[in-house]
């Protein structure tokens, strides 16, 4: 097998002049989280991880969706319970969204690469770039078992329409 050139792969690349990035259809989608980063959020600075998900079988094979876990003061019950169902404790989470502890970024973000879930995309309302909003909520797998937060005194919230987690 020879190696690939980049030069000419662009040369014969066809390019996709009709815009970027496609949200999956509306509907529930298996996936795995391939890929998470530590980030601040470009709009307000907020600590936020990027997570990156790929549909793991059937026709839709291989696409990928993003979601972002922003922690702010309105939605870190939410943004926190999703980064534990994936697999990430919550002493890390703080250390690494609150103390900016390097080392806590990589154990959350080493906690949730691999770990599965289900991707439901919602109709959402308004318009983005000339297409309309859709939402992405991560839900545990059906008939998969997810993790609950350490013991906090507090009773976890639904985040959403029957127990999902809004995302």
């Amino acid at each position: 097998m020879g190696t690939v050139n980049l030069a000419d792969a662009i040369r014969n690349a066809t390019p996709n002049i009709e815009g970027g990035f496609k949200h999956l259809p509306l509907g529930e989608h298996d996936v795995i989280c391939c890929n998470a980063e530590f980030s601040h959020s470009k709009t307000n600075d907020n600590p936020m991880f990027k997570l990156t998900f790929v549909v793991e079988d059937g026709p839709l094979k291989g696409r990928k969706e993003y979601s972002y876990a922003s922690i702010t003061t309105e939605n870190v019950d939410r943004s926190v319970g999703v980064l534990i169902m994936l697999g990430a404790e919550q002493s890390d989470i703080a250390l690494a969204a609150g103390e900016e502890d390097d080392a806590a970024k990589a154990r959350v973000c080493g906690a949730v690469i691999d770990s599965e879930a289900m991707l439901k995309v919602v109709k959402g309302t308004g318009v983005y770039q000339g297409e309309p909003n859709v939402g992405v909520w991560v839900n545990p797998r059906k008939g998969s078992t997810p993790r609950v937060p350490e013991a906090t005194g507090k009773k976890p919230k639904s985040g959403g329409k029957s127990g999902e987690a809004p995302f």
